[in-house]
């Protein structure tokens, strides 16, 4: 079970490489006006280098098993997806390919399942020695 959860948190890193590095399907024009405030899902999409940050921290204490990186792996994913509620109708949304889009589903339902993971009998163990 211990393999099965360090292979899911690299699975869901390895999506998301993957699927951050693919080209979008059409380029959309973004105009953002600097007399108003901006729209939510650009501050939404200034969020997500920050998430992506610490995500890594967060993966890098899961595979290391210190506590902290269960709550920090939560965090992240819960900041994920509230981005992707508030960045899903702007143009960098609408503008990924849906290899993107597939890969990016799958990255979440991994990364969740690993979380899960860490909470099985075998796995929790390990926590509990880390600090």
């Amino acid at each position: 079970m211990v393999k099965l959860f360090r292979i899911l948190v690299i699975v869901a890193l390895a999506l998301l490489v993957v699927a951050a590095c693919l080209p979008f399907s059409d380029p959309a024009p973004i105009t953002i006006s600097f007399n108003e405030l901006p729209p939510l899902w650009a501050i939404a999409s200034m969020a997500i280098l920050p998430v992506g940050v610490a995500l890594l921290v967060a993966a890098g204490g899961l595979l290391a098993f210190k506590r902290w990186g269960r709550w920090l792996g939560f965090v992240v994913a819960v900041a994920s997806l509230v981005i992707a509620f508030l960045a899903s109708g702007s143009p960098l949304a609408i503008g990924l390919s849906q290899a993107a889009v597939v890969l990016l589903v799958l990255s979440v339902l991994a990364w969740l399942a690993g979380l899960a993971a860490s909470y099985h009998p075998a796995v929790v163990a390990r926590f509990r020695h880390g600090l």
